[in-house]
């Protein structure tokens, strides 16, 4: 059994759909091939009388190779978002599901504004995603379930899908230790806490310098709660240039240590400086400094700060010889950035090509929770616990971002071990 797509146009960005229609799908997809009894039948941008098919409308954006900003507004059908209507009777669809889905994964919204904040980020509220208010739905994967009911009603056949529901943790190392290698700066931030009376701060340094207990050393705890899990990704930085990269342990032997003991037992990525944002060529000197203290290739990375740009970024990832991302967050929203809660490879829109640089997107960070949306650890536990819920219902992929610094009392992180706990339950 295969998938044929009868279109009367064939394009990249056409073939794009259909390669990743197949990445998740585990059938083979082709266009305008021969169909034969059992095949499932799609068409596009055409209607069969026969109804031997499913007809989806075609709103044009897969027939061209230019970027131009698309005038278009949001519908509701079925409980879902809609974009690409079109208005034409006599479809199964109303609305071009492929120019849909195109336009989310490719971030082809973000090749058509350039605002951006003080870090030269993408700025989340020009999302469609954020202005419809569907940024929390994994909204590709749940029409696509529609979809595949809709083929199992007219064709009596179930897809297979590549994946089930999994716990994907994530956690990023910007700066392995609180106080370790700063003995002179330590006194002098204590004179500092002493004068402004910070107790909870004080108690901490005194902690520190008395017994040797460093507030973000959670390494044991890490290792301990993390190991019934096999997706866990640790992310390195590895530079240390002020005022955003602060890994002052480069090329000192703690940080290999620490480097070496995580390796053991985790995969562990890149996360690729701040500075390499302006200078691209630091990436490749960063995934050296990793391959060197871990004697492993590197080919996973995530942005410090979550700085993303499209499609600088992930040109410059890709000739770094990275070969998977997991950056497509936005810092200040919980959900979805590509409205998918499945790894997918990205569309380079500036060629005109599907590269090999698979991309995953995390739905929640430590930061987003507490510093942006201002919650407590107990209505985090009810955000996650909705999120959880959409991307069971796609059996997708629940993987989110914590810091080794964010179960530090002293900076502000009290009760905030549970949230952690709690995302790691099935």
């Amino acid at each position: 059994m295969k998938v044929v797509i009868n279109s009367l146009f064939h394009s990249p960005r056409l073939s794009y759909l259909t390669q990743w229609l197949e990445y998740r799908w585990t059938v083979l997809v082709e266009i305008n091939t021969k169909y034969e009894k059992g095949d499932v039948v799609i068409s596009y941008g055409s209607q069969d009388s026969s109804n031997n098919s499913l007809s989806i409308p075609s709103a044009g954006l897969l027939e061209h190779g230019n970027i131009v900003r698309q005038s278009h507004k949001s519908i509701e059908r079925e409980g879902l978002n809609v974009l690409f209507a079109v208005d034409k009777s006599g479809y199964d669809l109303i609305f071009d599901f492929f120019s849909m889905a195109f336009y989310l994964l490719t971030r082809y919204e973000e090749y058509t504004c350039n605002s951006r904040d003080e870090h030269y980020r993408w700025k989340s509220d020009q999302s469609i995603a954020v202005k419809y208010k569907f940024i929390e739905l994994p909204l590709i994967d749940l029409w696509l379930n529609k979809i595949e009911a809709f083929i199992e009603s007219r064709f009596g056949v179930r897809f297979h899908s590549n994946s089930n529901f999994a716990v994907i943790p994530t956690i990023d190392i910007d700066l392995p230790y609180a106080y370790r290698y700063r003995q002179w700066k330590n006194f002098a931030a204590l004179l500092r806490d002493l004068l402004n009376m910070n107790w909870v701060k004080i108690k901490g340094r005194l902690n520190y310098l008395s017994k040797g207990i460093d507030p973000f050393d959670r390494y044991d705890y890490l290792i301990e709660n993390l190991s019934q899990n096999k997706n866990v990704i640790f992310f390195f930085l590895c530079r240390y240039q002020k005022p955003y990269d602060e890994n002052h342990l480069v090329g000192k032997s703690l940080f290999s240590d620490l480097v070496e003991r995580i390796v053991a037992k985790n995969k562990i990525g890149i996360h690729p400086s701040y500075s390499s944002g302006e200078h691209p060529e630091l990436i490749s000197e960063e995934v050296n400094s990793l391959t060197n203290y871990s004697n492993q290739k590197i080919e996973l990375s995530r942005q410090h700060f979550l700085r993303l740009s499209l499609p600088d970024t992930y040109s410059n990832l890709i000739a770094s010889g990275i070969k998977e991302d997991h950056s497509m967050m936005y810092p200040d929203q919980l959900g979805f950035r590509a409205s998918t809660c499945h790894p997918f490879y990205w569309y380079d829109l500036q060629n005109e090509t599907t590269t090999n640089l698979l991309i995953h997107s995390p739905c929640i960070m430590d930061v987003t929770l507490k510093d942006y949306y201002k919650l407590s650890p107990e209505e985090a536990i009810i955000e996650i616990d909705k999120l959880r819920s959409a991307i069971l219902q796609v059996h997708g992929r629940f993987e989110f971002i914590w810091h080794n610094s964010s179960f530090s009392d002293i900076h502000g992180w009290t009760g905030w071990q549970k949230v952690f706990e709690y995302l790691l339950s099935d």
